[in-house]
């Protein structure tokens, strides 16, 4: 008798597991809806994500980098045949290059075509974070500071002409 009412009670126990779990939606979208969220509202507003960024001026445009790396992320520009802007991130007291942008090149990986007047190319030298010389916590900050160059991306496609490398 104990072995049936033991029986009986983790069906009931798995019957309220299932019927709890096919009463939500998937709000998940699927690859052949992944379009459906890419600029998701509510109340009439753009609800994506606001980053807080700062300007970084270049001869050619502005650069929007996020706020929160403003003090540890040292930036500088050089100018030898070719514009190159130098991101350098600090943790404690590890410092690695990140990534440099270099206008008008065809050195690194080519972001994309600042169009306009006169059409510049932006390209992007990435540098390797070496792990050995800092810890895990370290090497995610410095790797979340890499890919934010996805955030002057997306700035640039928003407050100018453009066009990333299709």
């Amino acid at each position: 008798m104990k072995k049936i009412t033991a029986l009986v009670l983790c069906l009931l126990v798995l019957c309220s597991l299932l019927a709890a779990c096919s009463k939500g939606t998937n709000d998940i979208a699927t690859a052949d809806s992944a379009t459906v969220y890419e600029k998701p509202e509510v109340n009439g507003e753009d609800s994506m994500l606001k980053i807080q960024t700062y300007d970084i001026k270049t001869p050619y445009c502005t650069l929007k980098y996020p706020a929160q790396w403003e003090d540890a992320v040292k930036v500088t520009e050089k100018n030898d045949g070719n514009y190159t802007l130098s991101f350098v991130g600090t943790v404690d007291d590890k410092s690695f290059p990140l990534f440099d942008l270099v206008f008008d090149s065809d050195t690194g990986i080519k972001l994309g075509t600042l169009n306009g007047d006169e059409p510049h190319t932006i390209s992007m030298i990435a540098y390797d974070i070496d792990e050995s010389k800092c810890d895990d916590s370290q090497a995610v900050i410095f790797s979340g500071m890499q890919e934010d160059v996805n955030i002057i991306i997306t700035n640039l496609k928003k407050d100018y002409d453009f066009q990333t490398k299709q």
